[in-house]
């Protein structure tokens, strides 16, 4: 009798333990599953990333662009150098010779611009002041290429919701009792 009940209750114990072994064999299915789904779902997106964007862009500006895919940036990112070296240039070549032209008119009393010592040497001080601020502005210009590059690459995998919609919808509103256009009215419909 005592086996009996013995072999009862560690028959029910197995049964009940295959049971909790299926069910979590069927949770780890499941799981597994999702995981694919979402795996697929994102193999859609090359994966970006930001650090080697930085990197890029730091070595070779235009390249972190070239690296995100964004081709239509590297004329920006090139016109924005090419404008202030352009710049720099300029007052550079200004700079030079205002400066040659005050060495001369120390040097002999003469000056080949027929400006004075004074007048020199507020445009030396002028266009050398110039040419650094454009130097510095290259500087900013060479750094916002980095960032650009960093967030672009961050942004690759924001996921954007077509159905998202902004209008802006003009009006005019009348006066019900005199019929006359009394305003204007902006509407932004999300």
């Amino acid at each position: 009798m005592m086996g009996c009940l013995l072999l009862i209750f560690f028959a029910g114990h197995a049964t009940y333990g295959q049971q909790d072994s299926i069910l979590a064999t069927q949770v780890r299915a499941k799981r597994v599953q999702e995981l694919n789904i979402q795996k697929s779902d994102t193999s859609k997106y090359k994966r970006l990333d930001p650090r080697k964007a930085i990197f890029y862009s730091a070595v070779l500006p235009g390249m972190g662009q070239m690296y995100n895919n964004k081709y239509w940036k590297l004329p920006f990112v090139y016109g924005g150098f090419v404008i202030t070296f352009s710049v720099v240039n300029f007052y550079q070549k200004n700079y030079v010779e205002f400066r040659d032209d005050l060495y001369t008119l120390l040097a002999t009393g003469k000056s080949t611009n027929n400006l004075s010592e004074s007048t020199l040497r507020f445009v030396i001080d002028k266009t050398r002041r110039q040419r650094d601020y454009y130097i510095i502005l290259s500087g900013i210009w060479y750094l916002l290429q980095i960032v650009d590059a960093h967030v672009d690459a961050h942004l690759q995998d924001f996921k954007f919701n077509k159905n998202m919609n902004i209008s802006l919808t003009p009006s005019m509103n009348q006066n019900n009792m005199t019929g006359r256009t009394t305003g204007l009215t902006l509407t932004w419909k999300f």
